[in-house]
């Protein structure tokens, strides 16, 4: 296998790692009482071989679900309610443009909806969504009048239960499409004063509620942008010196463990 492994939750609470390998199949580690290894590639019929590395979530409809970018610049998806496996062209379903970055799903809220982002045409970011059982798309770059995108956009749902898509723009700059009545775009690294990212950043929800996006500045340091959960205000840390670490030679990732908020990464001396 080659690439990051993408790890999650199946449908089912089976514990699943995910990743490509050199022939584009995409493989599915799960584990049950044991370790198993699916060719998931071969389980779909007609599915397309992947060009990067494929990201998983389970759908609201419970289905699990793997999307990536297919050789032909497409989004595709592997998907299944288990045990079979079905495949689907999702960019062509929409009649949207091909990804220039890696692909990421999410169950959007208010109401509950399948969700799909990516980078495409004109480096703008768009969504794919699930109505029913057609996928259509928008350009959220086009109708926030967003800057262009860089790298891979990440979606989450916010404190305030906000649909919300973050992104890098070519000086660096973090964004934040978020929807509400209208999707609107906010940079947050003006707002903070914040260091601009050397790679993309990772949103999520911290255990207070707050929302928090972690990211790899230029200068090796791990910062750290939050805000209350309405998404105002959004406020600078440099997690790097807060803990004494050393610097970054790779991005961060978060998890949780326990009952604490967790952000790990790799330094230079390995």
């Amino acid at each position: 296998l080659v690439g990051s492994p993408y790890v999650y939750r199946r449908a089912g609470t089976d514990d699943v790692v995910v990743s490509a390998a050199e022939d584009g199949h995409i493989y599915e580690f799960s584990r049950g009482s044991a370790w198993a290894l699916t060719d998931l590639s071969l389980a779909a019929p007609s599915s397309a071989l992947a060009a990067d590395d494929p990201m998983a979530y389970v759908r609201s409809d419970g289905y699990s679900s793997v999307v990536y970018r297919a050789i032909d610049g497409g989004v595709d998806e592997l998907f299944s309610l288990s045990p079979a496996w079905g495949s689907g062209a999702l960019t062509a379903y929409a009649q949207l443009g091909y990804a220039k970055s890696k692909p990421f799903g999410y169950v959007r809220v208010n109401p509950a909806r399948d969700a799909v982002v990516y980078v495409g045409p004109r480096n703008h970011v768009f969504e794919l969504i699930l109505s029913g059982s057609d996928w259509t798309g928008a350009d959220l770059t086009e109708l926030s009048a967003a800057p262009a995108a860089a790298g891979s956009p990440m979606p989450f749902v916010r404190g305030d239960q906000t649909n919300a898509v973050i992104f890098r723009d070519a000086a660096g700059h973090l964004n934040e499409l978020y929807l509400s009545t209208s999707w609107q775009v906010d940079d947050m690294s003006e707002e903070a004063k914040a260091p601009p990212a050397l790679n993309d950043a990772v949103p999520y929800v911290k255990i207070d509620g707050r929302n928090a996006v972690v990211y790899r500045g230029h200068d090796g340091h791990v910062y750290e942008l939050s805000s209350a959960a309405d998404g105002h205000e959004w406020e600078l840390s440099d997690l790097t010196v807060q803990a004494g670490a050393p610097l970054a030679s790779s991005d961060a990732r978060v998890y949780r463990r326990g009952g604490q908020d967790a952000v790990v990464f790799s330094s230079g001396v390995g």
